[in-house]
């Protein structure tokens, strides 16, 4: 009773709660204010400031298209009338709503506004051409062609552009974006089509929140199929296909939402029931959680207070706290029961093992990816609070001898020593090199990198055939890869442009892209422009051009000074113009000239002119080729991390039982990894991210396996670490997500295999 009521106890108690209390306070204030990511290319740095920029304010992500068939063509218009006047998640008043449909009605009124402003200001290649090599009769032909056509014109910009050059441009322009096999029709709203005999109707939607976000991406797309559902129940023989970030975002966060409750759920009532079956008491349980939590909880608030954006995935790969974290907390909760000398027996061990880990960990943040830095950062401040719990509160709570271990997990246990013990001291060592050489052979003999991120994620099979249907439909798609042009202002950047364009009909003709789209095209530079106008001038003096003004009735145009410029754009061309936020190297313009089944080689991109300023951008291959970077680099600090951890073990304990060990992790490491390559996988940074909680586990175990102890207790206290984060993590072996799938099963092997091994080091020799 004098112990339980002891200040020194209750001291403890009060600092451990006020520091949980401390720690919610902090996360219940700051939680809320964060916004957290969850994109898998968001988790890789970009490089250079300003394309992330880009690419996040670049609205492709931001739209989706829905394609509705199955019915006659007024049936579809009715359909897509009443989807349209649904408005989705309305706004409070102040904020716009989270789905604006944009019609085709739209974009002709800011077409038709803007062939007026560019009236006699624009000009096709070809029509430039004539101009400038006199051929004047050639250009009034084309105009009374274009005069007595049925395509309407606008009167007020005949005085300006009596020949419609400007008009005859811009329709050339629509039409080379146009897909010769599938012609669309605008109509009430959306745009109409036929296919294979069988209407169809395109609808076009803008989002005004990040498809990334779940808590407001989920309720959109929970909205948006509702009514569509509703339609269905209305119009049985209606089918839709949609496209969009939105869907693919939503899918993946709701399948990693699923598996980690299920998985999650399933691994936790796994140990409970075995600390129930070995300890027969809830008192180890609610430690090992206390442990947990408050360890997470710190990692959390670190990760908070440093990060302004946490990624989602760091936390995934961040769970690997629950094995290291438990190992600590069952070799405390044994060691207390076997007395007060025990316990102080076993701390430089449990010290020496921490030190080890945060070693691992720390060399994660000289990394240049944010993903792996919070990993780092929540690994190294959990981990410390782990085991300051261990040293600090467990003697305190437990008493020696007042938890009854399980007999059966005793004699498991005992049995487990009692084979290793059967071997000879060269036959330890036989065992080690004969296990670690034929590790190697197996590795070199198959390992393979893939640093592709498109196998980091399995894309959803439905999503997959919708997104094809979509691109059927529509009939046009740029791909996801630009030309990125930068200039300290807007004229410069268009006349670079400009001096590509020669270089893009070159690699069309070559078959190296089928279509572009650059801002250039629409909108010449200012001098440009000026050169025009003295060209039109000077012609409208000819012979020719007066014949043409007299048939006609009108006065030669009067000189134009109001030039375009790139407010003037429609709103589809606006997008393809950034200015990057302030940072380090940031160009003040940038505009992104879309491609459209661009097969560039190394050759053609060699071609780009350096004064163009201009730079080939494919954000996949971008994110890939920065992976494989990323994953040298981790590969570099982790076997810097376990030589110095190597070193300071040999200081400690000796060449020969480092030595040992050396061997020992090799195989717990290769086995982990030949496991997945033998399977037919390819090793990903992820793989090597699974390494790292092997690495932290097999160092504890030959740690305390080295250090003198009682044998027994060791490989109980080993072997019940063991079962629980192979119970934590095997489960993530059979998830659906590739990387998650491949970090799960690394661990799972790598763990069962150095759980296994471990005992052989016992033989090895003993070193207070």
């Amino acid at each position: 009773m004098s112990r339980f009521l002891s200040p020194g106890r209750w001291l403890k108690w009060g600092c451990w709660l006020g520091t949980l209390f401390m720690l919610l306070a902090y996360l219940a204030w700051q939680l809320p204010q964060r916004h957290w990511s969850s994109s898998i290319t968001a988790a890789f740095p970009a490089a250079a400031d300003w394309q992330r920029d880009v690419l996040a304010d670049h609205n492709a992500s931001r739209q989706l298209r829905l394609v509705l068939t199955g019915l006659d063509a007024e049936t579809l218009a009715q359909v897509a009338t009443a989807l349209q006047q649904n408005t989705l998640l309305p706004s409070d008043g102040v904020a716009p709503a989270a789905l604006s449909w944009i019609t085709p009605e739209q974009q002709l009124a800011q077409l038709q506004a803007y062939i007026g402003r560019s009236a006699g200001l624009l000009i096709s290649p070809a029509a430039q051409q004539q101009l400038a090599n006199g051929q004047y009769a050639q250009l009034t032909e084309a105009g009374w062609q274009r005069l007595f056509s049925p395509v309407p014109f606008q009167q007020a910009a005949l005085a300006q552009d009596p020949l419609l050059l400007s008009q005859q441009a811009i329709e050339a322009l629509l039409a080379s974006l146009q897909q010769p096999e599938q012609q669309l029709t605008a109509a009430g709203g959306f745009l109409t089509g036929n296919s294979d005999g069988q209407h169809f109707v395109l609808l076009h939607a803008q989002m005004s929140i990040d498809p990334f976000d779940t808590a407001l991406a989920v309720p959109l797309h929970a909205a948006l199929q509702q009514q569509l559902t509703k339609l269905q129940q209305q119009y049985p023989a209606l089918r839709w296909y949609h496209s969009g970030v939105l869907f693919h975002a939503v899918k993946a966060a709701q399948r990693a939402q699923a598996e980690m409750s299920w998985y999650g759920g399933l691994s936790l009532l796994a140990i409970v029931l075995l600390l129930g079956l070995v300890f027969a008491s809830a008192t180890p349980l609610l430690l090992a959680l206390a442990t947990l939590t408050t360890a997470a909880l710190a990692g959390l608030a670190a990760v908070v207070w440093l990060f302004p954006a946490p990624h989602v995935l760091a936390f995934v790969f961040a769970t690997t706290l629950i094995g290291v974290a438990i190992d600590y907390s069952f070799h405390g909760v044994l060691a207390v029961q076997q007395g007060a000398a025990f316990f102080r027996r076993m701390l430089p061990g449990l010290s020496l093992s921490l030190l080890s880990t945060l070693l691992g960990y720390a060399a994660l943040l000289l990394l240049p990816m944010t993903i792996l830095n919070q990993v780092a950062v929540f690994m190294l401040t959990g981990l410390t609070v782990a085991y300051l719990m261990v040293r600090w509160l467990y003697p305190a709570v437990l008493q020696q001898g007042g938890l009854p271990v399980s007999a059966v997990a005793r004699r498991c246990a005992t049995a487990v020593i009692r084979c290793w013990q059967l071997l000879t001291l060269r036959q330890s060592w036989g065992l080690l090199l004969g296990a670690a050489g034929c590790s190697v052979l197996v590795f070199l003999s198959v390992y393979q990198f893939s640093d592709d991120v498109r196998a980091f994620n399995q894309l959803d099979p439905q999503l997959k055939m919708h997104e094809q249907q979509v691109q059927l439909y529509s009939g046009q798609r740029f791909d996801n890869k630009f030309l990125l042009v930068s200039a300290d202002d807007p004229q410069t950047l268009l006349q670079r442009e400009s001096q590509l364009k020669p270089l893009l009909q070159s690699w069309q003709q070559q078959g190296g892209l089928a279509g572009w789209q650059a801002l250039s095209d629409w909108l010449p530079s200012q001098q440009a422009q000026q050169q025009l106008q003295q060209q039109l001038q000077q012609a409208y003096q000819s012979a020719v051009f007066s014949r043409y003004f007299d048939e006609l009735g009108l006065a030669v145009p009067a000189p134009i000074s109001q030039w375009l410029t790139t407010a003037d754009l429609p709103d589809f061309l606006a997008q393809q113009l950034f200015q990057p936020k302030a940072g380090l190297g940031a160009p003040p313009y940038v505009s992104v000239i879309l491609l459209r089944d661009a097969r560039l080689d190394a050759v053609q991109l060699s071609q780009l002119p350096a004064s163009a300023n201009a730079l080939y951008f494919d954000p996949v291959a971008d994110a890939s080729a920065r992976v494989a970077a990323v994953r040298q680099l981790l590969l570099q600090g982790l076997m810097l991390a376990v030589s110095a951890a190597l070193l300071l073990l040999c200081w400690w304990y000796g060449l020969r039982q480092t030595a040992a060990i050396a061997l020992f992790l090799l195989v717990a490491v290769l086995s982990a990894l030949n496991v997945s390559l033998l399977l037919g996988q390819a090793l990903t940074l992820f793989h090597l991210v699974g390494v790292l909680l092997v690495v932290a586990l097999a160092f504890d175990y030959a740690i305390f396996f080295v250090s003198g102890l009682d044998t027994e207790e060791v490989q109980l206290a080993v072997g019940l670490s063991a079962l629980t984060s192979m119970l934590a993590f095997g489960m993530l072996a059979f998830s659906q997500t590739p990387v998650i799938a491949g970090f799960g099963l690394t661990v799972l092997t790598g763990i069962l295999v150095a759980v296994l091994t471990a005992p052989v080091l016992i033989k090895i020799g003993v070193k207070e």
